[in-house]
């Protein structure tokens, strides 16, 4: 029995120092806990590392500094686009010895950008019934697929827009527009419309959001009027009655002018409106602006054209080349004058006067003019509303007679010059030729002989 019992001993003490060898050769392992950590793009990012090994470390190609090693820890900080600008995650990874091999603990870095703006863009006037598109930007975001986009109304949400699905977009900051069509209601009256930018950052940093500044719509409905003339047609001088009437169901918020060709001629009317024409024109415009008076921007205009009738003014007549020509010449004598209905054109010429109507009566043509076309042409434009007259005096050069005198003159000239011509030759052959260049040797001669006549006298 003691025998037994010794070799009992032996026993246990073998499986003991067996258990024990094993529980020494137990893996360890390293804890560096959340996997997914989101960092702002260009700062440092301190990650911590648990275990129970002998040695542990952090590898990354992101780069590091002040690591640490405390007992039990590993620290490190890691740069998230500080020096190569890159927007894309990264892993880092704790390596523990377990059992002679080496194990990684892994962190997916993931650099963020909070909104650095977020804006709502939308009319604040609507009209009732009417689309209109609602766009919200958020400018500089990433990543984007971590974006949720919020429209609302007060409280109301009314519209919401994720990107996590959309995994084709470039890593890299983001500036997003959003948009939204809604159709304006009379309850949007009033209403504080925004936007918002919700960025997930995970389970530490969570939820961040960027709201926009609201816009504080206010619904109309436009004014609806019935626009109606007693004419069409007008006498100058004359007026037309102009009605314009509101058909919605409250007309204080409007306000109604009647104008003629842009001139205020009544306001707020509350009965109908006496429109005088007094501008020489064949069209004028008449018009109903109604429009609210909060926002007299809005505005709903009827035009109805009106055709103003009036007498011929007074015409102008034209002679080309001149009213003064020589006989022979061709001559235009045109008539013109402003009047509606178009006028007619009558004219009253000299008698005997031969002359062609051309241009409705309104041109008087002269191939040849002759002394019978000297006088007051008096040109009459008419129509029914009246008539109005304008005199020219053609005047017809007869220059045969001066050119005659021209001639005689011109011989009898000639008859003068000839006779003082022949008159100085009569006297000059009557009294003897003289040379008159020599005067002073026929001077000289005498003078010789004076002396030789005293001899012949003293012998």
């Amino acid at each position: 029995m003691a025998l037994s019992a010794k070799w009992l001993c032996f026993a246990f003490a073998i499986i003991f120092g067996i258990c024990w060898a094993g529980a020494s050769e137990e893996p360890c392992y390293g804890n560096v806990g959340d996997t997914e950590v989101y960092a702002p793009f260009g700062s440092w990012a301190l990650f911590n590392c648990t275990h129970n090994c002998t040695k542990a470390d952090w590898e990354s190609r992101l780069i590091k500094r002040n690591k640490i090693d405390g007992p039990g820890w590993v620290s490190v900080e890691v740069g998230v686009g500080v020096t190569d600008k890159e927007w894309k995650a990264s892993e880092i990874a704790c390596t523990v010895l377990s059992r002679g091999e080496a194990v990684d603990n892994f962190v997916t870095v993931i650099p963020y950008e909070i909104p650095r703006l977020v804006t709502l863009d939308m009319e604040d006037m609507l009209e009732e019934g009417k689309s209109y598109i609602i766009t919200c930007t958020v400018h500089g975001v990433a990543p984007i697929q971590n974006l949720r986009v919020t429209m609302l109304r007060g409280k109301e949400l009314i519209y919401n827009k994720t990107f996590k699905d959309d995994l084709t977009r470039k890593a890299d900051n983001i500036t997003e527009a959003v948009t939204y069509q809604i159709t304006a209601e009379r309850s949007d009256n009033m209403e504080d419309f925004s936007c918002q930018a919700t960025l997930a950052l995970g389970t530490v940093i969570g939820n961040v959001t960027v709201p926009s500044s609201n816009v504080t719509v206010r619904t109309f409905e436009l004014p609806d009027i019935s626009f109606t003339v007693s004419n069409d047609s007008v006498l100058l001088g004359d007026s037309i009655t102009a009605s314009c009437l509101l058909n919605n169901n409250n007309s204080d918020p409007y306000g109604v002018t009647i104008r003629l060709n842009g001139e205020e001629i009544c306001k707020d009317p509350a009965m109908d409106c006496n429109v005088p024409v007094n501008r020489r024109s064949p069209q004028s415009l008449v018009s109903c602006e109604a429009f609210i008076k909060d926002n007299t921007d809005i505005t709903v205009r009827r035009e109805k054209s009106l055709t103003v009738h009036y007498p011929p003014a007074t015409p102008n007549i034209t002679a080309v080349p001149t009213a003064t020509i020589p006989k022979g010449g061709a001559l235009n004598v045109t008539c013109w004058a402003d009047g509606l209905p178009q006028p007619e054109y009558r004219w009253v010429i000299p008698n005997g006067a031969s002359v062609v109507y051309m241009n409705n009566n309104s041109v008087i043509f002269i191939p040849e003019a002759s002394t019978s076309h000297s006088g007051n042409y008096t040109c009459h434009a008419v129509n029914q509303h009246g008539e109005s007259p304008v005199a020219l005096v053609i005047t017809v050069t007869d220059y045969t007679l001066v050119i005659i005198l021209c001639v005689v003159g011109f011989l009898f000239l000639i008859i003068i010059i000839i006779a003082i011509v022949c008159l100085m030759l009569w006297k000059k052959n009557r009294r003897g030729f003289y040379d008159l260049f020599k005067p002073k040797q026929e001077k000289r001669q005498e003078e010789e002989m004076t002396p030789m006549k005293t001899q012949c006298n003293s012998h």
